[in-house]
């Protein structure tokens, strides 16, 4: 019997293909902050080769290959797969007998217990699982007009061999029993009955199975070439790389990695080009010289956002004070909610609509003066027109 069932794999496939508006290539290069060469067999023709990173730490998943003759970035595809362990095929024995009706996954098939001659020594079944397994339940299916045991008890052998009673013999009142969690590879239940026991099923529930993560790396190369990868970019890349092509092969050539080691022309990431670099600044993508931290939280201020409306401080037209929708009346790059001296002429000076009253208002007092004067001007003429006739 196999001790385990197949491997359920989940896989995840990042591909690496030839990108337009590249970085050069020393560029590129110098995103990775590690490299390490690649031992091949000799290749008779072009192969594709696959590389296992398990000796990488688990958070590496960016890559270049380059060929060294040539200077080429070679197309690759990173792979990355989850293989969970199923459950472990555990037997269960009665006196160092097998009894394969209990975990056949038949409910019509059952096994009969009888009741020993000693009624309280119970029955004891023994389940054996090919490496330790993890467990805290245990559930019986019963064949009909059966009912449950009256006394249960539990004993986990450790990997370590010692004997540790999980369930002191206690009364079994459910068809499922429930202990703490244990890990052991060996398990000992034992039940006291008071008439036949018929089980038709028995199970160990099994806690979650660990995961294990397969990581590989593919390129194709060629035969008397020379491959370097170089790994861990600190930021996006965008490279040229040779003509995308099926690397889904599974008649694929084992590397190795060889050399690992710092990349000598890593150049670390400082994206919003203000001098500190990525791994030291508390604002990283927005660019703050200062570094200027009033409330000390480890974020620049120039990424945070201070009067939480939504846009950070380092475009916000008002950082204090809320203003979404950065409306600016004036266009002097201080939001209307916080202006408080607008640079509208006559709002900039205040005294300056006083001067246009007061220049109206001498305006308005001139006309009357004027107005006022003419009436007296035209009795005058009148009068002298009149003097004039008599004396004729």
């Amino acid at each position: 019997m196999k001790s385990f069932l197949p491997l359920v794999i989940v896989m995840v496939v990042f591909v690496s293909g030839t990108q337009t508006s590249a970085a050069t290539e020393s560029e590129a290069l110098s995103a990775y902050q590690s490299t390490f060469s690649v031992q091949l067999p000799a290749l008779i023709v072009p192969s594709v080769i696959e590389l296992d990173l398990a000796v990488l730490p688990a958070d590496v998943d960016t890559f270049l290959v380059q060929e060294e003759e040539t200077g080429r970035l070679i197309h690759h595809m990173y792979e990355q797969e989850e293989a969970d362990d199923e459950q472990v095929d555990a037997r269960w024995e009665e006196n160092g007998q097998l009894v394969p009706s209990l975990t056949d996954g038949n409910l019509t098939t059952s096994y009969t217990f009888r009741i020993p001659d000693d009624i309280n020594s119970g029955t004891t079944l023994t389940l054996t699982a090919p490496r330790p397994v993890t467990a805290s339940e245990i559930d019986l299916t019963l064949a009909r007009n059966v009912t449950v045991p009256t006394i249960v008890s539990l004993i986990a052998v450790l990997p370590s061999g010692e004997r540790l009673t999980v369930i002191a013999p206690r009364a079994a009142n459910d068809r499922t029993i429930t202990f703490p969690e244990t890990t052991a590879d060996t398990w000992e239940i034992t039940f006291v009955h008071e008439q036949l026991l018929r089980i038709s099923e028995i199970e160990l529930v099994q806690e979650g199975s660990p995961t294990e993560i397969i990581r590989s790396l593919r390129f194709l190369a060629q035969p008397n070439m020379t491959y370097r990868v170089y790994a861990d970019a600190d930021r996006p890349v965008s490279a040229d790389t040779t003509e995308a092509n099926d690397l889904s092969d599974r008649n694929v050539v084992n590397g190795r990695i060889a050399n690992l080691k710092p990349n000598p022309i890593y150049v670390p990431a400082d994206v919003d080009g203000d001098g500190v670099i990525d791994q030291e600044d508390n604002c990283p993508n927005h660019a703050n010289e200062s570094q200027q931290d009033l409330d000390d939280n480890g974020i620049g201020d120039t990424c945070e956002d201070f009067d939480r409306d939504g846009v950070v401080n380092d475009t916000d037209n008002c950082p204090n004070t809320p203003n979404r929708h950065q409306e600016d009346s004036d266009g002097d790059g201080v939001g209307d909610e916080c202006d408080d001296e607008e640079s509208r002429l006559t709002e900039k000076y205040g005294w300056l609509p006083w001067v246009g009253i007061g220049v109206a208002a001498g305006v308005i007092l001139l006309l009357f003066v004027v107005v006022a004067r003419r009436p007296e001007d035209t009795v005058l003429e009148d009068g002298e027109n009149d003097d004039s006739e008599e004396s004729v």
